[in-house]
């Protein structure tokens, strides 16, 4: 905003969220500790962290009730000499040079104190009973890859802080530095972590073996194929233990049918077991190997197959059969079921007239609904 000269905005962004700046060394030290614990953790005494932003926030409180043109006129001389920047005091409590300082110096204490709860975490074989030995592993150089980069992102501001202090502040020198490019490419890094590695926004699952069980009961359960086992290698006989959990949840679709209501998503499951949603994800993607939504069409897509095998579009019509299989639209049902099934509803409900009409022309002695069922 400085380089394309842009009053209006700068007047916009600076210093009126820079309270921000004091919450992100607690929001990740909050991050680590609940990701480790698997838990939302949040007491009376963790106030206290929120206090710097408050502080800050009411130091610069006269500035915030300032005229908007006053603020145009502040950024104005900023735009023309970036040297005033070291002398707006715009917070009546302390000077800029600590406002600048404290942030990054807030973030570094925050890293250190993430840093001892990692090292203090060291699950054992018994915590592998609870959570899955791959998961635990990539989460954990995660979070350590983190608060490692922000500790150093931290380290580099107070560097340039304090190197920009008694010289020419201008936006030349600045991207010159190669410790600003050194930071942005660290957060490229951390952005492009979760692209590369999506499993790390599960965290680290914690499965409590007395809270899987659905609300509604079940009697029978249908074979899980291919599933995927996550070994601990301090025990090799042990299993994933988000495998029963799966076996359930693929038990409660298959028997309850909760695909054909058109609102149904991964929450509905999480009420169903009481388990938190990253928890279900992950069974998803590790465990039975399919997406959540993927799973949900093409159930629904056999079920209206199957409405359509049964002559149901002579009671109901297309839009009806999309209704009665969970679609919230007949342009889904549609996309979707040439997607699946290679052909529109019409074009499989007349290959399965053409079919009963000439049974021997398609499958010899057997019939056209006996084929299309195989």
């Amino acid at each position: 905003m400085v380089e394309v000269k842009s009053t209006f905005w700068l007047a916009i962004f600076f210093t009126h969220f820079s309270p921000l700046w004091y919450l992100i060394g607690p929001l990740l030290y909050f991050y680590v500790r609940n990701t480790l614990a698997d838990k939302f953790l949040f007491c009376r005494k963790d106030i206290f962290h929120f206090f710097p932003a408050i502080i800050h926030l009411i130091g610069i409180s006269s500035y915030l009730f300032q005229p908007f043109a006053y603020k145009l006129h502040t950024v104005q001389s900023l735009l023309n000499d970036l040297d005033n920047l070291k002398l707006m005091n715009v917070n009546t409590l302390y000077s800029p040079f600590i406002a600048f300082v404290s942030r990054p110096f807030l973030i570094i204490i925050y890293c250190i104190a993430s840093f001892i709860i990692l090292f203090q975490h060291r699950f054992t074989k018994e915590d592998f009973k609870e959570t899955p030995y791959n998961q635990y592993k990539i989460s954990r150089r995660f979070l350590l890859t983190l608060v490692s980069s922000s500790t150093l992102i931290c380290l580099n501001f107070l560097f340039l802080i304090f190197y920009f202090s008694n010289r020419p502040l201008s936006v030349s020198n600045l991207e010159a530095s190669s410790l600003h490019t050194f930071t942005g490419i660290f957060f490229l890094c951390m952005v492009a972590s979760l692209l590369l590695f999506p499993q790390i926004l599960y965290g680290v699952p914690r499965i409590e073996k007395n809270k899987i069980t659905p609300s509604g009961n079940l009697s029978t359960n249908p074979p899980v194929e291919n599933l995927t086992t996550e070994n601990n290698p301090a025990d090799l006989d042990n299993p994933n233990p988000f495998e029963e959990l799966s076996r359930k949840i693929e038990a409660f679709i298959y028997k309850n049918k909760p695909y054909l209501n058109e609102d149904f998503s991964l929450t509905d499951l999480t009420i169903e077991f009481k388990v938190p949603h990253h928890h279900i994800s992950y069974c998803f993607r590790n465990i039975l190997k399919i997406k959540f939504t993927d799973l949900r069409t093409s159930l629904r897509i056999e079920y209206a197959a199957k409405l359509l095998q049964e002559e149901m579009a002579l009671d109901l019509s297309i839009n009806g059969i999309a209704k009665k299989s969970g679609f919230p639209s007949r342009s889904s049902f549609y996309s979707s079921f040439k997607k699946i099934k290679g052909l529109t509803p019409i074009d499989f409900l007349e290959k399965i007239k053409d079919a009963k009409q000439n049974p021997i022309h398609h499958n010899g002695n057997t019939t056209g609904t006996d084929k299309l069922s195989d």
